[in-house]
């Protein structure tokens, strides 16, 4: 199964580069024509090059920095509007543009959903299988994405927090973070304060967010991660040659309830999510 997957992706990243042939053919001062850039689960391109500066300066990036969104540590840059989040509706029938009603006044507290473990992965693991929680034996202390010398992180961090384990653990707003967040790109590290923290689970203490520690994961539902994308027609541009603005994250985790803004109760639950 694991070699089919990969001649699989084979196929596709070749017929991917046989497409773009005639596009892309001009003169290149190295062999290197393409570059196909992996980028792991749960990130994306600005995630993890947000703040990139190539080493030469006869090149140019277009991220998050090279825009002014962000400063080179990651605070509010004099474009940090440019990535303001906006509220959507989509009540009818589903669009991969919902229309939007205006913009968040600020964006929510965050959830623990599945990835804020309470511990590091790997004593989750071993304390899972103690409690015979782990029937397969499945440890995380080990990662093969990992570096050797890196190996030691999936023993770090932890949140302290309940995550989402059903039937036990549901998602908690993550008091690790205020609940009045600047609508835009914020620091994982930088803007975590505590928050009302409630007693810690299977910690003495709860801190804010440190470089090692574990942080909620964004919506996992196939057409809500088309719809945060907000790709349209209308909005290709030489500026945007993609069409997507890249503004319906929030949203998208407000309606799967991966964060808590006005988040309803009781039978209008459903109705209510979807008009945010």
């Amino acid at each position: 199964m694991k070699r089919r997957s990969v001649a699989t992706i084979g196929i596709v990243l070749v017929l991917c580069l046989g497409a773009w042939t005639d596009r892309g053919s001009g003169e290149t001062r190295t062999p290197i024509k393409h570059l196909i850039v992996l980028v792991g689960e749960n990130r994306s391109f600005d995630n993890v090059f947000g703040t990139y500066v190539p080493p030469d300066p006869t090149q140019s990036v277009w991220n998050l920095l090279s825009l002014g969104i962000v400063d080179r540590d990651g605070r509010s840059g004099p474009n940090f509007t440019m990535a303001m989040q906006m509220r959507a509706t989509n009540t009818e029938s589903y669009a991969i543009a919902p229309t939007q009603t205006g913009a968040f006044p600020y964006l929510p507290q965050p959830s623990t959903t599945l990835g804020a473990y309470p511990l590091a992965r790997c004593p989750l693991s071993e304390l899972y299988s103690q409690l015979g929680r782990n029937p397969v034996n499945l440890s995380w202390c080990s990662d093969i994405g990992l570096l050797p010398n890196a190996q030691t992180l999936l023993s770090k961090g932890g949140s302290g927090q309940t995550f989402f384990d059903p039937p036990e653990f549901m998602p908690e707003p993550d008091c690790r973070y205020p609940s009045n967040l600047p609508n835009g790109p914020y620091s994982i590290v930088g803007t975590s304060v505590l928050n009302n923290c409630p007693a810690p689970t299977f910690k003495s203490s709860i801190t804010p967010t440190r470089f090692t520690d574990n942080v909620g994961d964004p919506a996992h539902r196939f057409f809500l991660m088309w719809q945060q994308n907000d790709c349209s027609i209308a909005s290709i541009s030489s500026e945007n040659p993609s069409g997507c603005l890249h503004d319906l994250y929030t949203w998208a985790g407000t309606i799967s309830q991966r964060t808590n803004y006005e988040r309803p109760t009781g039978s209008a639950k459903l109705n209510r999510l979807v008009e945010l």
